[in-house]
């Protein structure tokens, strides 16, 4: 009988990671995550615009686990509301 590790590969190799090392990541994430939201793809059917940020935020947490994930999903939000261009179709 095969025993399986109970965590993915790469949230262990984030969990070996400092504590810098790790929040710069989280850093890259937030700024992946801003870039993939100025991607648009317009679908006729749908009322809203779809665009790429969802599939960064469920990366980010697969990658980075759930402590890390949020703390980059936080970075995300404090850049945004302080006046940078992140969020979708920000100018």
């Amino acid at each position: 009988m095969e025993t399986y590790p109970s965590k993915n590969i790469a949230i262990t190799w984030v969990e070996k990671g400092s504590i810098a090392r790790n929040l710069f990541l989280a850093l890259g994430f937030a700024i992946l995550t801003a870039l993939s939201a100025q991607i648009r793809i317009v679908i006729p059917i749908s009322p809203a615009p779809i665009t790429g940020q969802t599939f960064v935020v469920l990366l980010s947490g697969l990658i980075l686990g759930s402590t890390f994930g949020a703390i980059s999903m936080l970075m995300y939000l404090f850049i945004g509301m302080s006046g940078l261009p992140f969020f979708s179709a920000g100018v």
